[in-house]
């Protein structure tokens, strides 16, 4: 064999190596997060990663809050336990108009096929229709297309639920055809839809490293100063009374996130207002208020009143941060009660003595 065939086969036995290298150690693409669908405008995001929610003691803990649907029934499996993630956006526009993304470990022909029987289970006629790489199932009938609930699935991607236009801006989001409410870096975006998404994700930023559910909110100024011109007739409310929902209607932004740690769950809460001064009486309110039910007997009973004496907060100029750190049980124990009396069966009127209830 001639030097130069050596030098060539050497430099094809390199060249294959390389290949087989970059195929095997490059990163593999990475999948759309849920949270890429949520359009920009959105003044509501929120997400959580389902898969670490199941893995935690909380869920453990909750679980016999759910109650067994027939869903489960009718697909021949919960679609609910293959979720990986959930990502809601609600816009500033008050028409219940909302979009859910949800990412999952399943196939979309075993979506398709659970959707379509969950319909038909309910007297719906499935329709699907194909628009460009996306398939759209939704409900046949005299229902409105405006308010009628579609889903928008595709491989590789977020399944989409939506009333209306808003699963088109969500599919253009996702897309990157359009800015998204945490990321405004993608085409077509304005000075202020631009901020807008950079409010979210700054607020996302701060949240405690490992949260598995974070709710953004960016709350307009336009909405709070039409709801303050509205008190203002309310002459029955007292100075102190005024101060304090000023303050309120002061805070432009919050967030709410929780992150496990080990045994422990963090809960963390950050709000901010147009001013220092808004945020220290907004504290002052919440420190009052939670000093209050702590002291309620039906509080300490219900173990509340433990995890609203170990709340801290602390006034940062115009930011408030509310934090508490406890045993997820003791909190799953805390919802538990919180939910049991907020949707527990008003009480019956007794009778009275002439046998008709008063309210007869």
């Amino acid at each position: 064999m001639t030097t130069r065939r050596r030098n060539v086969l050497l430099l094809l036995g390199v060249l294959v190596l390389a290949a087989l290298g970059a195929f095997y150690l490059a990163p593999a693409a990475s999948e759309p997060a849920a949270v890429d669908a949520v359009p920009s405008g959105a003044f509501l995001v929120v997400t959580a990663d389902l898969a670490a929610l199941r893995a935690s003691p909380l869920a453990n803990d909750l679980g016999g809050l759910r109650e067994v649907s027939d869903v489960a029934q009718l697909c021949g499996f919960d679609p609910i336990a293959h979720a990986k993630s959930i990502a809601i956006g609600v816009p500033e526009k008050p028409d219940g108009v909302f979009g859910v993304a949800i990412t999952s470990d399943l196939a979309k022909d075993a979506l398709v096929h659970c959707a379509e029987r969950v319909m038909s289970a309910r007297s719906a006629m499935p329709e699907v229709t194909q628009h460009g790489s996306w398939t759209v199932l939704e409900q046949e009938g005299f229902i409105a297309e405006a308010t009628r609930p579609r889903i928008a699935y595709r491989d590789g991607a977020p399944l989409l639920v939506a009333r209306g236009d808003y699963l088109v801006t969500m599919q253009a989001a996702l897309d990157g055809r359009t800015p998204r409410a945490v990321a405004g870096s993608a085409a077509g975006g304005t000075a202020q839809t631009s901020g807008r998404a950079e409010g979210h994700a700054a607020l996302r930023r701060r949240a405690p490293a490992g949260s598995f559910f974070i709710a953004t909110a960016l709350l307009p100024k336009s909405v709070r100063d039409r709801i303050q011109h509205e008190m203002t007739d309310e002459s029955d409310t007292s100075e102190s009374q005024k101060k304090t929902m000023n303050a309120i209607l002061a805070v432009s932004a919050l967030s709410l996130s929780a992150a496990p740690r080990g045994d422990l769950l963090e809960v963390a809460a950050e709000l901010d207002c147009d001013d220092e001064a808004a945020c220290a009486t907004v504290g002052e309110f919440i420190d009052r208020k939670r000093k209050s039910i702590a002291s309620q007997p039906a509080a300490r009973f219900a173990g509340i009143a433990g995890l609203l004496d170990a709340l801290h907060l602390e006034a940062k100029g115009p930011s408030l941060e509310l934090r508490l750190t406890a045993p997820e049980s003791e909190i799953a124990r805390a919802i538990r009660a919180v939910l049991s009396s907020a949707f527990a069966p008003a009480p019956k009127t007794a009778p009275a003595a002439s046998g008709f209830s008063p309210g007869r």
